[in-house]
Parts: structure tokens; C-alpha cells; sequence
């Protein structure tokens, strides 16, 4: 099944994201490593300070409503599990069906703006791929460890009403860009239904400012035709 979304459609899901999630005040740092191991906490705080507002806004997001006019039964919150970028590793390469891995950030702004059309993606095309998120904020530091981040994360992931698996990577974000072999995010990999990789889109080189509409999507669907 081939599905391509508009630009018009993918623009007004992306707007409604960056509404909810004050994107705007997000820091700088988007495209770049998450930290090159040197940051203070003074920073890293006034990075979560600048997010916060991604924790208030979630709570506008209206409830579910049915097709005939009735509320939806409730959907199950967001699941974020906590594991080594090895374990995580393991668990793609384990293989069944063809796997969309995203590695994204808070600091991140590109890495945000793709991940509407992930969250989209996932809902509509379950039955064909697995979709994975990994977070890599962490970045080494025992004064903000993974945990810390996760209230940020779970408010984005609750404002896409994102079905996708989520990790918080508990690996150090540069460690995790070593063994990946990336220099920065956003990245997104897909791995074949053997587990092995396919295809790498990172911001760089000839797939510098992928996205999914132009990229990814276009990608999976050839996957998916077998040409």
C-alpha cells in the first residue's frame, strides 16, 4: 500500500505540534550533537526551562472523539522504556518485520518537527513496519540522568498520541552517535525485516534535509512494492 501525504496536510499537522509544544522557545542546538560531553547544569537547566512549555500545553489536547459524535474510549498513555543503546540495539536487529528507528531530541528542533509525521506514519501503517523512537538527551552527565528527561518526553509523545515504541536511550548520546556512525541528528534508519540496515537518513551528505514526506516515505514505499 502506497500512502502519500500532502504538503498541506503534513504542514497543518507540524503547525498544530508546534502550537502544543511552544517549539519556538526550544534552545539552540537543533541539528547538532546533543552535547559534546562538556555542557554545565546552568545550561541544561535553562534548557529544560525553555521546554516547559511542551509539559503545560499537553494539557489542551482535546479528547478523542468517535465518528458519529461520541467520545472515544481512553486511550492508553504512552509507554517510555529505559535501555542501553546495545539492549535497544538487540531488540531492532531481532528482526520480523521492516523497522523505521528514529533518534531524535528535545534540544533538537528538526529532530521535533519530523515527529508528527512518524506519529502519523505509525497509526496508519502498522501492519506493514515497526516504528521506533529513541531519545538521546542524555549525555553522560550523573546530574541529569535519563530519568530527568522523561517528564519532557512523555509530554511530547502524549501531544502526538504517538503509538510508536519509545525508548530513553541510557547510553551517552555521544557514545550512541559513535557506534551509529552518525555525526549528528536528526537520523533515521530503517532495518530490513532480517534485522540488517537499509538505509540511513541523516543530515548530512545526500540526504541532508531529509524528511519523511520527500525521503522516508518515499523509501518505505518502494520497500513495500518490491522494486
Amino acid at each position: 500500500m502506497t500512502i502519500r501525504r500532502s504538503r498541506t496536510i503534513l504542514g497543518r499537522s507540524r503547525e498544530i505540534f508546534l502550537a502544543l509544544c511552544g517549539l519556538t522557545m526550544l534552545v539552540a542546538g537543533c541539528g547538532q550533537r546533543v552535547s559534546d560531553g562538556t555542557a554545565d547544569d546552568e545550561s541544561s537547566s535553562e534548557s529544560v526551562t525553555n521546554t516547559e512549555s511542551v509539559t503545560d500545553t499537553s494539557k489542551t489536547v482535546a479528547e478523542p472523539v468517535a465518528p458519529d459524535g461520541t467520545k472515544s474510549a481512553e486511550k492508553s498513555e504512552p509507554e517510555i522504556r529505559y535501555e542501553p543503546w546495545p539492549a535497544i540495539e538487540k531488540r531492532i536487529q531481532a528482526g520480523g518485520k521492516v523497522t523505521v528507528v528514529d533518534f531524535w531530541s528535545l534540544s533538537c528542533e528538526p529532530c521535533l518537527r519530523e515527529l508528527p509525521s512518524l506519529a502519523e506514519l505509525a497509526r496508519e501503517r502498522d501492519d506493514e513496519f515497526d516504528f521506533v523512537a529513541i531519545a538521546v538527551d542524555f549525555d553522560g552527565r550523573q546530574t541529569k540522568p535519563p530519568e530527568s528527561y522523561e517528564p519532557k518526553i512523555l509530554a511530547v509523545l502524549k501531544a502526538l498520541d504517538a503509538t510508536f515504541e519509545s525508548y530513553l536511550c541510557e547510553t551517552a548520546s555521544d557514545t550512541v552517535f559513535q557506534a551509529i556512525d552518525i555525526p549528528s541528528i536528526p537520523a533515521v534508519f530503517v532495518y530490513g525485516a532480517d534485522g540488517k540496515l537499509l538505509k540511513k537518513f541523516v543530515d548530512t551528505g545526500d540526504t541532508a534535509g531529509f524528511t519523511y514526506e520527500d525521503n522516508v516515505i518515499p523509501f518505505l514505499d518502494e520497500l513495500a512494492s518490491g522494486s
